[in-house]
């Protein structure tokens, strides 16, 4: 199975501004206080949407899982923000059946403390 061009990858502004960056979405609200610590806000959303493409160009797929609805890739590393920290992550994209373009499902940090950008 070769892997999508992640190039073309999209990372929507419902998933980002209304999920990921949203305070009160019921189950993206500590993402987003997690985000928000990492200097990102729902006015300037496509900046976090910029550093999760980036990442996903950047840096190695570590899971591929075939599933009904497409194919899910998972690619981890460490997000540029626009504050100091440097919190690693771990993205997850979906190659659908019908479609072309990698689309971000989630983002799930994968470190309580983020270092600092000399790290």
């Amino acid at each position: 199975m070769s892997q999508p061009d992640f190039t073309g990858a999209i990372a929507s502004k419902a998933k980002v501004h209304d999920y990921l960056l949203s305070l009160i979405h019921p189950a993206g609200r500590s993402k987003a206080r997690f985000f928000h610590q990492a200097g990102f806000t729902q006015i300037k959303w496509h900046l976090l949407a910029k550093a999760l493409t980036d990442l996903a160009c950047t840096n190695e797929v570590v899971k591929v899982s075939p599933g009904y609805f497409g194919v899910k890739y998972t690619i981890e590393g460490v997000l540029s923000t626009p504050s100091d920290m440097r919190p690693k992550v771990r993205t997850v994209w979906i190659v659908e059946a019908t479609g072309m373009e990698p689309r971000l499902v989630t983002v799930h940090p994968l470190m309580k403390e983020v270092q600092d950008a000399g790290t």
